[in-house]
């Protein structure tokens, strides 16, 4: 069933039953008040009558239909009486019962009641409300009239309500219907973009076409936001993947050419070597973009597992500049830490240790010979901060946005250092994936900045206890 066909059926549904348990209500406590009220009048016309014949003959108190023993109000309605022994024996009767008064064992009342008992019964087919008064001590009064009147209020009711709920109901069900027209109409705008977006139509937009509750258009700008990053991610993955392809390209066409190059003729073993170095220096430069292209993807999709132990800063800094020994002899680059080493960090030790490492190894590529390269590790609130330093050329204004684009190496001295363009990028992502961060400092001369921001780890009941002591140590002395 459709969702239009769903909410009109439902609000009409709502409002039948609402005027259907109104009416039942209603006609409950119209029928008790207009019975109450005729029972109170018959109650008080049956005393009467009563009354009359008591003072009549107090002995032998009989009903009449003379004159002022029937109490007969201006109106058309008949009057019926009969009057009974207490063991059921019919005394005597009106002309109206036509001779065939009700047995008093028929009548389901309380005979006994002093102030009287409702009774309701059929003469003829005729529905009749009345009461039984006693008449002094031996005897019972029946004093009834037709309920006809309140049968025709009823009826008249009853058909009011009729009225009222087809044209309620008729009314409910257009209003409904065009409620759910605007509703749905958003929501078959949304789902069509949606649609288009799932077969690759990644211009769709809902826009304006969105026109009914706030809800619906609030979803239909999230839809378009989400839609727009996602165009926008689709985009970077094409160019990162051409990106990739270009820098796979490079290095295999110039491996093929090497190899090529050397089968051309018969050459010597130097020669040969030679190419085969060079060969070997291609699939070297392969070898490291696969590893950079797998940890982007991995990094990319998984999420930040926190470490079963705390990582002390010096143990990163000590594996990080290990893994960068090669690159910075070769340059005679030293690579010098300061700072607070003891303090941990939340993080998994070799994927901090990696990105670390890349940024060493960015700042030892553009260092010059015999240069230093300085880590300094620092405490802010809930973060570490260490910040990997080096006295190169730096980086021009206009290129400090681009620095962290995959495959991005610049112009000028920096692209001169070869790479593949992934270090900085790839740093970045181990570091938001342990829940920090890599960041340029662009303050900093002369040379090149950045800062890996990682998660503080809490102190361990050891870490507390040490510190408690040497606290105390401190205001001894």
């Amino acid at each position: 069933m459709k969702l239009r066909t769903r909410l009109t059926l439902a609000f009409t549904l709502v409002t039948s039953v609402a005027l259907i348990v109104s009416f039942v209500v209603v006609y409950l406590f119209v029928e008790r008040d207009e019975l109450r009220e005729l029972d109170h009048a018959l109650l008080v016309q049956a005393e009467h009558v009563a009354s009359v014949a008591v003072a009549r003959s107090p002995d032998d108190p009989l009903i009449g239909e003379g004159p002022g023993e029937l109490v007969d109000p201006p109106s058309v309605t008949v009057r019926y009486a009969a009057e009974y022994e207490r063991d059921g024996r019919l005394v005597a009767s009106t002309r109206s019962f036509g001779g065939q008064a009700p047995r008093l064992a028929e009548i389901n009342a309380r005979i006994d009641s002093p102030e009287g008992a409702a009774v309701t019964l059929t003469h003829n087919g005729a529905q009749l409300r009345g009461v039984l008064v006693p008449i002094g001590s031996r005897r019972v009064l029946l004093y009834a009239v037709s309920s006809k009147g309140i049968a025709n209020d009823l009826a008249f009711l009853l058909r009011t309500f009729a009225a009222l709920f087809a044209g309620a109901t008729s009314l409910t069900w257009i209003v409904a219907r065009w409620l759910a027209r605007s509703l749905v109409r958003d929501v078959d705008a949304i789902c069509e973009v949606a649609e288009a977006v799932a077969t690759g139509e990644l211009d769709a937009r809902v826009g304006p076409r969105a026109r009914g509750s706030v809800e619906t258009r609030l979803l239909a700008e999230r839809l378009d936001q989400m839609i727009e990053r996602l165009g926008e991610l689709v985009a970077a993955q094409r160019d990162f993947i051409s990106s990739a392809a270009h820098e796979l390209r490079s290095p295999l066409t110039s491996l093929r050419g090497e190899l090529e190059l050397a089968l051309r003729r018969d050459r010597s073993g130097p020669e040969y070597k030679e190419t085969i170095e060079r060969a070997l220096g291609d699939a070297a430069t392969l070898v490291t973009l696969a590893d950079d292209l797998l940890a982007i993807a991995r990094t990319e999709g998984r999420a930040r597992a926190a470490s079963s132990e705390p990582t002390r800063v010096s143990d990163i800094v000590e594996d990080a500049t290990r893994m960068t020994r090669g690159n910075a002899e070769v340059r005679s680059v030293e690579v010098a830490f300061e700072g607070e080493g003891d303090v941990s960090v939340a993080c998994s030790r070799k994927e901090v240790a990696r990105a670390l490492r890349n940024l060493l190894d960015n700042a030892v590529a553009h260092s010059p010979p015999a240069g230093t390269v300085l880590v300094r590790a620092a405490v802010a609130d809930a973060t570490v901060e260490i910040a990997v330093e080096d006295g190169g050329a730096g980086v021009r204004a206009e290129d400090a946005a681009l620095l962290f684009t995959p495959f991005w190496r610049g112009d000028g001295e920096r692209a001169a250092e070869g790479g593949t363009g992934l270090g900085l990028s790839l740093a970045r992502e181990i570091a938001r994936a342990a829940g920090g961060d890599v960041r340029y400092d662009a303050s900093h001369a002369p040379g090149a900045r950045f800062v890996l921001l990682l998660p503080r780890a809490a102190a361990t009941p050891r870490q507390r206890s040490g510190a408690a002591l040497a606290a105390a140590s401190s205001s001894g002395a």
